[in-house]
Protein backbone atom coordinates (compact mmCIF):
# COMPACT_ATOMS: atom_id res chain seq x y z
CA UNK A 1 0.00 0.00 0.00
CA UNK A 2 1.36 3.31 -1.01
CA UNK A 3 0.91 6.50 1.10
CA UNK A 4 2.16 10.09 1.83
CA UNK A 5 4.02 11.22 4.87
CA UNK A 6 2.01 13.09 7.13
CA UNK A 7 3.09 15.39 10.35
CA UNK A 8 0.91 13.67 13.12
CA UNK A 9 -1.38 12.21 11.19
CA UNK A 10 -5.16 12.28 11.42
CA UNK A 11 -7.26 9.53 12.36
CA UNK A 12 -8.41 8.29 9.23
CA UNK A 13 -5.02 7.65 8.13
CA UNK A 14 -4.26 5.00 10.91
CA UNK A 15 -7.49 3.31 10.10
CA UNK A 16 -6.17 3.11 6.35
CA UNK A 17 -2.79 1.94 8.36
CA UNK A 18 -4.39 -0.73 10.67
CA UNK A 19 -5.80 -2.50 7.49
CA UNK A 20 -2.50 -3.31 5.98
CA UNK A 21 0.60 -5.09 6.69
CA UNK A 22 3.16 -3.33 4.77
CA UNK A 23 2.60 0.57 3.92
CA UNK A 24 5.51 2.26 1.81
CA UNK A 25 5.54 6.06 2.43
CA UNK A 26 5.98 7.65 -1.19
CA UNK A 27 9.11 9.82 -0.80
CA UNK A 28 9.63 10.64 -4.14
CA UNK A 29 6.97 12.35 -4.94
CA UNK A 30 6.28 16.63 -4.92
CA UNK A 31 6.10 18.06 -1.50
CA UNK A 32 2.51 19.61 -1.36
CA UNK A 33 1.91 23.24 0.29
CA UNK A 34 -1.75 23.51 2.27
CA UNK A 35 -1.35 19.51 2.68
CA UNK A 36 -1.13 17.32 5.50
CA UNK A 37 2.65 16.87 4.96
CA UNK A 38 3.32 19.30 7.03
CA UNK A 39 0.25 20.41 9.38
CA UNK A 40 -2.20 18.68 11.87
CA UNK A 41 -5.16 19.52 13.51
CA UNK A 42 -6.09 19.94 16.89
CA UNK A 43 -8.79 20.68 19.28
CA UNK A 44 -7.88 24.14 20.96
CA UNK A 45 -10.18 26.07 24.09
CA UNK A 46 -12.26 27.79 21.72
CA UNK A 47 -11.57 26.60 18.22
CA UNK A 48 -9.41 24.15 15.56
CA UNK A 49 -6.57 24.96 15.94
CA UNK A 50 -3.96 24.00 12.88
CA UNK A 51 -0.28 23.75 13.82
CA UNK A 52 2.01 24.08 10.54
CA UNK A 53 6.06 23.00 10.73
CA UNK A 54 7.38 25.59 8.03
CA UNK A 55 9.84 24.32 5.84
CA UNK A 56 11.99 25.76 3.16
CA UNK A 57 11.75 25.16 -0.51
CA UNK A 58 7.76 24.08 -0.32
CA UNK A 59 6.69 26.80 -2.81
CA UNK A 60 9.32 25.08 -5.52
CA UNK A 61 9.22 21.37 -6.63
CA UNK A 62 11.25 19.70 -3.94
CA UNK A 63 10.55 15.68 -3.41
CA UNK A 64 9.48 15.33 0.26
CA UNK A 65 12.44 13.25 0.79
CA UNK A 66 14.41 16.59 0.50
CA UNK A 67 11.98 19.15 2.30
CA UNK A 68 14.31 21.19 5.17
CA UNK A 69 12.38 22.31 8.11
CA UNK A 70 12.54 26.10 8.21
CA UNK A 71 13.63 27.21 11.51
CA UNK A 72 14.99 24.10 12.87
CA UNK A 73 14.70 23.26 16.15
CA UNK A 74 12.65 26.78 17.20
CA UNK A 75 9.97 25.71 14.90
CA UNK A 76 9.53 22.44 16.67
CA UNK A 77 9.58 23.75 20.19
CA UNK A 78 6.67 26.51 19.05
CA UNK A 79 4.75 22.98 17.97
CA UNK A 80 5.50 21.34 21.00
CA UNK A 81 4.18 24.40 22.86
CA UNK A 82 1.05 24.49 20.92
CA UNK A 83 0.32 20.31 21.64
CA UNK A 84 1.39 21.49 25.43
CA UNK A 85 -1.08 24.49 25.41
CA UNK A 86 -4.35 22.46 23.97
CA UNK A 87 -3.49 19.23 25.95
CA UNK A 88 -1.18 19.79 29.07
CA UNK A 89 -4.91 19.29 31.02
CA UNK A 90 -5.64 15.69 29.04
CA UNK A 91 -6.55 12.61 30.98
CA UNK A 92 -3.15 10.65 29.35
CA UNK A 93 -0.73 13.63 28.97
CA UNK A 94 1.31 12.98 31.63
CA UNK A 95 1.83 9.14 29.92
CA UNK A 96 2.78 10.13 26.64
CA UNK A 97 4.01 14.05 26.63
CA UNK A 98 7.67 12.83 27.10
CA UNK A 99 7.87 10.60 24.06
CA UNK A 100 6.14 13.07 21.67
CA UNK A 101 8.75 16.23 23.45
CA UNK A 102 11.39 13.88 23.22
CA UNK A 103 11.10 14.01 18.97
CA UNK A 104 10.13 17.90 19.29
CA UNK A 105 13.35 19.04 21.34
CA UNK A 106 15.79 17.43 18.61
CA UNK A 107 17.15 19.47 16.17
CA UNK A 108 15.72 17.71 12.82
CA UNK A 109 16.42 18.67 9.59
CA UNK A 110 13.95 16.82 7.21
CA UNK A 111 10.11 17.27 7.75
CA UNK A 112 10.39 13.30 6.63
CA UNK A 113 12.10 12.53 9.48
CA UNK A 114 10.17 14.16 11.94
CA UNK A 115 7.38 13.05 10.48
CA UNK A 116 8.44 9.17 10.52
CA UNK A 117 9.41 9.72 14.29
CA UNK A 118 6.32 10.73 15.10
CA UNK A 119 4.03 7.92 13.09
CA UNK A 120 6.73 5.00 14.83
CA UNK A 121 5.47 6.19 18.46
CA UNK A 122 2.16 6.79 17.44
CA UNK A 123 1.86 3.21 15.84
CA UNK A 124 3.02 1.86 18.76
CA UNK A 125 1.03 3.59 21.46
CA UNK A 126 -1.90 2.35 19.01
CA UNK A 127 -0.75 -1.52 18.98
CA UNK A 128 -0.59 -1.08 15.03
CA UNK A 129 1.88 -3.52 13.69
CA UNK A 130 1.89 -2.11 10.07
CA UNK A 131 5.76 -2.61 8.68
CA UNK A 132 6.35 0.72 7.20
CA UNK A 133 8.95 1.27 4.48
CA UNK A 134 9.88 3.91 1.77
CA UNK A 135 9.62 4.36 -1.58
CA UNK A 136 12.92 3.54 -3.75
CA UNK A 137 11.44 5.32 -6.62
CA UNK A 138 8.99 7.42 -7.96
CA UNK A 139 5.13 5.89 -9.02
CA UNK A 140 2.88 7.76 -10.92
CA UNK A 141 -0.33 7.38 -9.20
CA UNK A 142 -3.37 5.25 -10.23
CA UNK A 143 -6.83 6.00 -8.96
CA UNK A 144 -7.59 2.55 -10.07
CA UNK A 145 -5.61 0.46 -7.93
CA UNK A 146 -7.20 -0.11 -4.46
CA UNK A 147 -3.79 0.10 -2.62
CA UNK A 148 -2.59 3.95 -3.56
CA UNK A 149 -4.03 5.89 -0.95
CA UNK A 150 -1.89 8.96 -1.74
CA UNK A 151 -3.10 12.27 -2.30
CA UNK A 152 -6.41 11.22 -1.23
CA UNK A 153 -6.57 12.63 2.20
CA UNK A 154 -6.17 16.04 1.93
CA UNK A 155 -7.49 19.52 3.95
CA UNK A 156 -9.57 20.24 1.23
CA UNK A 157 -10.67 17.04 -0.51
CA UNK A 158 -12.22 14.91 2.45
CA UNK A 159 -14.65 13.04 0.19
CA UNK A 160 -12.25 9.98 0.73
CA UNK A 161 -12.96 10.15 4.43
CA UNK A 162 -16.25 8.53 3.89
CA UNK A 163 -15.57 5.40 2.26
CA UNK A 164 -13.20 4.21 5.30
CA UNK A 165 -14.29 6.62 8.61
CA UNK A 166 -17.37 6.92 10.25
CA UNK A 167 -17.56 9.26 13.51
CA UNK A 168 -16.64 7.25 16.73
CA UNK A 169 -16.69 9.90 19.57
CA UNK A 170 -15.07 9.93 22.53
CA UNK A 171 -14.36 12.25 24.74
CA UNK A 172 -12.80 15.32 24.04
CA UNK A 173 -10.99 18.09 26.38
CA UNK A 174 -13.08 21.15 25.16
CA UNK A 175 -16.25 21.66 23.50
CA UNK A 176 -20.14 20.43 23.33
CA UNK A 177 -20.05 19.01 19.74
CA UNK A 178 -17.35 16.29 19.16
CA UNK A 179 -15.08 17.35 16.13
CA UNK A 180 -13.97 13.93 13.97
CA UNK A 181 -11.04 13.42 12.93
CA UNK A 182 -8.40 15.86 13.92
CA UNK A 183 -5.38 14.31 14.52
CA UNK A 184 -4.59 11.19 16.31
CA UNK A 185 -2.29 13.05 19.28
CA UNK A 186 -6.27 14.64 20.29
CA UNK A 187 -7.72 11.12 20.34
CA UNK A 188 -4.84 9.52 22.40
CA UNK A 189 -4.36 12.42 24.82
CA UNK A 190 -7.87 12.46 25.59
CA UNK A 191 -8.20 8.30 25.80
CA UNK A 192 -4.94 6.61 26.23
CA UNK A 193 -5.25 2.89 25.49
CA UNK A 194 -8.90 3.14 24.70
CA UNK A 195 -7.37 5.03 21.64
CA UNK A 196 -7.14 1.20 19.18
CA UNK A 197 -10.06 0.39 20.05
CA UNK A 198 -11.47 3.94 19.17
CA UNK A 199 -9.98 3.21 15.44
CA UNK A 200 -10.98 -0.08 14.93
CA UNK A 201 -14.60 1.17 15.72
CA UNK A 202 -14.47 4.03 13.18
CA UNK A 203 -13.56 1.82 10.36
CA UNK A 204 -16.33 1.13 7.71
CA UNK A 205 -16.38 -2.39 6.12
CA UNK A 206 -15.28 -1.51 2.83
CA UNK A 207 -14.43 -3.62 -0.31
CA UNK A 208 -11.63 -0.31 -0.75
CA UNK A 209 -9.80 -2.54 1.52
CA UNK A 210 -10.09 -5.97 0.07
Amino acid sequence: MLIESHFLPCVHYFCILSEHKEAVIDQHSWFEKQSYRNRAHLLGSSKIETIIIPVVGGKKKTLMKDIQIDGGQNALVKAWRAVQSNYGKAPFFEYFAEEFHSIFSKNTTFLLDLNHELLTICLKLLQIDTSISFSNTYHKENRNDKTDWRNLLHPKHEEAVQKIYKTQPYNQLFGREFVPNLSIIDTLMCEGPASSTIIRQSIVDNEQFN
